[in-house]
């Protein structure tokens, strides 16, 4: 039902990604919690910005947040978290061929992180 609205299916994404991973409790800041070690810190703080972002979005009537930044956010959140699934998958079934990112994963992880360091760039001069 909400599957492409900005804010509520990229954030029902995170969470089903979240679990998937062994994530436990209700909630975005929860299950990331409950994984917090093995989460690094960039991925833990980007969770915690959007969850904010989205409660802000969902419960304050007065609240307003972009939605096309909250997607992108959300959206590079959700690449991190499949590659961890992607590579947890590869180590349990060693036998399987590799869903694993390689060398391709690896240029979109540098990519995604590029992404990430122009984006707080270039809110600085905002």
């Amino acid at each position: 039902m909400y599957k492409d609205d900005p804010i509520i299916g990229t954030s029902q994404r995170i969470e089903s990604l979240l679990r998937q991973l062994g994530g436990q409790g209700n909630g975005m800041q929860q299950l990331a919690i409950s994984l917090d070690s093995k989460l690094d810190q960039t991925l833990r703080e980007l969770i915690k910005s959007l969850n904010h972002r989205r409660n802000i979005a969902v419960h304050d009537e007065n609240g307003s947040i972009d939605p096309i930044v909250f997607k992108s956010d959300a959206l590079v959140i959700i690449a991190k978290l499949e590659a961890m699934l992607n590579q947890t998958s590869a180590k349990l079934n060693p036998g399987k061929p590799s869903n694993a990112p390689g060398v391709a994963g690896l240029v979109i992880g540098v990519g995604i992180e590029a992404a990430l360091a122009l984006r707080s760039y270039l809110r600085g001069f905002k």
